[in-house]
């Protein structure tokens, strides 16, 4: 009796645990500014916590870790952008030289390395994981519409074009260790929806009543964020389980979430209802320890009431649905 209390301490526990995602996850949020500059706004985070994205007056990509900014530039370039950044500090993103159409690049810490698209044209390298592989967006033609793909590139250069069926345009944005694969794609009626790729399948993503959805990041545990427009505004997302939570810092005016660590937090940009935008970071608030004591007291009333009925009250098959 003891080891079935045991085990359904450890399972309602972890029910228990599970709760906020059915009522919406909360957090807490973190302004991210770059001293004096016009515009702040972040697009990538790895579980150290050091994250990626750019300013505006001064114009620049940056790494920020540890309290401070660190530059990021293309030699050569007039503009770079960070996008992402993998748990071995490798950083991707685009950059533009003033001659050639914006190209990607992938950062080691050390040299930069550019990423070409197949046909010379626009191309943005928006997400990379710890085994090295990168996606992103690259122009293109589909049919007679001027459009883009999506790409993913793997670590011995083979270049893989990402479609979504029957779309008039793809985007990759994120990836995680699994080869998971988010991003945004606009169907026939050009309604744009954000788009989950694992085992060879497409499957949309989309808030419920949104006008158009984009997914952008995506952790170890499947956990994605993106944003989308609720008709009024745009405002961020995080989807797990199938279940949507909304991220949207206090004031803000419009808020686009671009990427989350393992740890569950979150990077975006909010535009304040002074007229500026800033980097954000949202901590997921953690699970009340009064919904723990509750779990145990309900774990030792169904000990208590149904231990001497033996295990004929439980059902053999107690499978769950995954939605």
């Amino acid at each position: 009796m003891q080891k079935i209390a045991i085990v359904l301490l450890n399972v309602l526990v972890f029910g228990f645990a599970c709760m906020p995602r059915a009522f919406g996850l909360e957090f807490t949020y973190t302004p991210i500014d770059v001293p004096g500059a016009f515009a702040t706004g972040l697009s990538g985070i790895n579980n150290a916590g050091h994250m990626v994205g750019g300013s505006q007056l001064p114009n620049q990509a940056f790494v920020y870790s540890d309290g401070s900014f660190n530059s990021l530039a293309v030699p050569g370039a007039s503009t770079t952008g960070a996008f992402d950044i993998n748990n071995s500090g490798h950083v991707v993103g685009s950059f533009f030289d003033g001659t050639s159409p914006t190209q990607g690049f992938r950062y080691d810490g050390n040299s930069f390395t550019s990423i070409n698209s197949p046909n010379g044209q626009f191309l943005q390298a928006s997400g990379i994981n710890d085994t090295g592989h990168v996606v992103g967006g690259f122009a293109t033609t589909i049919g007679t519409l001027n459009s883009q793909q999506g790409f993913l590139l793997s670590p011995n250069g083979t270049f893989s074009i990402l479609t979504v069926p029957d779309s008039t345009f793809t985007d990759a944005m994120g990836i995680n260790n699994a080869g998971e694969i988010v991003g945004r794609f606009r169907d026939a009626s050009f309604t744009e929806h954000g788009f989950l790729y694992s085992g060879g399948i497409y499957s949309p993503i989309t808030v419920p009543g949104a006008l158009w959805t984009n997914a952008s990041g995506i952790n170890t545990f499947g956990d994605i964020v993106g944003s989308f427009h609720d008709g009024t505004t745009i405002r961020g997302f995080h989807y797990s389980s199938g279940l949507f939570s909304i991220i949207d810092p206090e004031s803000s005016v419009s808020t686009t979430a671009w990427g989350i660590n393992d740890a569950g937090y979150i990077v975006g940009t909010f535009y304040g209802p002074e007229g500026g935008y800033h980097g954000f970071v949202a901590s997921p608030v953690p699970l009340p320890a009064s919904w723990i004591l509750f779990a145990t007291g309900t774990v030792a009333a169904l000990v208590h009431t149904f231990g001497r009925r033996g295990l004929g009250v439980f059902p053999k098959n107690n499978g769950r649905a995954l939605s």
